[in-house]
């Protein structure tokens, strides 16, 4: 029953590819490698946290399309990468990339 709570729970991610809506991709900015090595176990394992719950339910409701996560920092890209390759649980399957963002006003 819980699972089929789950199921039915809207799930949002930042963009497709548009054609065939057949990849879906999550974007996140800058601040991200910050929290991820803050050196604060509390501040570090929150943020962990959060991307694990987030990326499980996209898997759930991506029925099986392939899941992109951008990163604009490096760091936080390679942590993140690290974090899913040791819990796995599906989330091997998740490409991580790492894209800087062109700041129109520095």
């Amino acid at each position: 029953m819980a699972a089929r709570k789950l199921l039915n729970k809207p799930r949002s991610v930042d963009d497709c590819e548009w054609k065939t809506g057949r990849i879906m991709f999550e974007i996140k900015g800058e601040t991200n490698a910050k929290v991820l090595t803050s050196g604060y176990d509390v501040i570090e394992t929150s943020a962990k946290d959060k991307i694990l719950k987030q990326s499980a339910s996209q898997l759930t409701a991506s029925g099986g399309r392939p899941i992109v996560l951008v990163f604009a920092e490096e760091e936080a890209a390679r942590e993140v990468r690290d974090l899913f390759d040791a819990i796995d649980q599906g989330r091997e399957t998740i490409t991580v990339v790492h894209i800087p963002w062109v700041k129109s006003n520095p």
